[in-house]
């Protein structure tokens, strides 16, 4: 901001800017491939072949962990001014975003424990709500503790859920996967925070908005029990090899 002349328009525009760096260093050095190789590694019938019922489910439980960071870093300043703890602004938003690293370096540690098992995203879920819960039933620092277990369980299911598409989809259809995963997930997460909005102004209330928040983190406890993590993907990716 002080670079941008505290002009946060103008700060998203220079961020913008190694964004189109590096699709300019792609354009320069990516290897050329032929469009019929492409083909023959892609799959020249791929959309057609995708797992759609797969991709849904992912899609929202992705979502699920976007709706809840982007409507969670949305909603808590204007509920902490609501509620006249505006001092805890600064400090709920710090920790709850710097709570990510910890737990998704922890995930990246314990990969291999943890990435084909329902149970971590039903605890992230679990504590995700759980720290919900806290932040709209207090009114004290109690706040700034379940904000830092609300961003520790985001952590653990951006670094899960983004592993998602390599382990359930074939390699040639990774790249289809998770364009369509973020594609849902993403739209899930802007619905989540239009509906977060619409619920305070029908309520008066700002606790509403994290009652929307709570809802759309169910797909976390509903859908990945229903996903078989199974050593099929493996083996085909060691096939392919």
């Amino acid at each position: 901001m002080p670079l941008s002349i505290d002009s946060w328009r103008l700060a998203i525009a220079v961020w913008s800017v190694p964004v189109l760096l590096v699709v300019g260093l792609l354009l320069l050095f990516a290897p050329k491939t032929s469009r019929n190789r492409v083909l023959d590694v892609l799959g020249r019938d791929s959309w057609a072949s995708l797992d759609y019922n797969l991709i849904w489910r992912i899609g929202l439980i992705f979502g699920a962990h976007n709706g809840s960071f982007f409507g969670t870093n949305s909603f808590l300043p204007s509920y902490l001014s609501s509620i006249g703890r505006s001092d805890l602004i600064h400090l709920a938003l710090t920790f709850y975003n710097f709570a990510h690293l910890p737990s998704s370096l922890l995930m990246i540690k314990l990969a291999s424990r943890v990435e084909r098992r329902v149970w971590p995203y039903v605890f992230a879920g679990v504590l995700a709500l759980a720290s919900i819960g806290v932040i709209v039933s207090t009114a004290n620092s109690w706040i700034v503790l379940a904000s830092s277990a609300l961003g520790f369980a985001g952590g653990i299911t951006l670094t899960l859920g983004l592993a998602l598409p390599p382990l359930l989809s074939a390699p040639s259809q990774v790249g289809r996967v998770s364009a369509a995963m973020f594609l849902l997930s993403y739209t899930y997460a802007m619905i989540v925070a239009v509906c977060g909005g619409v619920a305070w102004d029908i309520t008066g209330r700002a606790g509403a908005a994290f009652v929307v928040i709570a809802i759309s983190i169910l797909p976390l406890l509903i859908l990945v029990p229903t996903i078989r993590f199974g050593s099929v993907r493996i083996e085909k990716v060691e096939s392919n090899f």
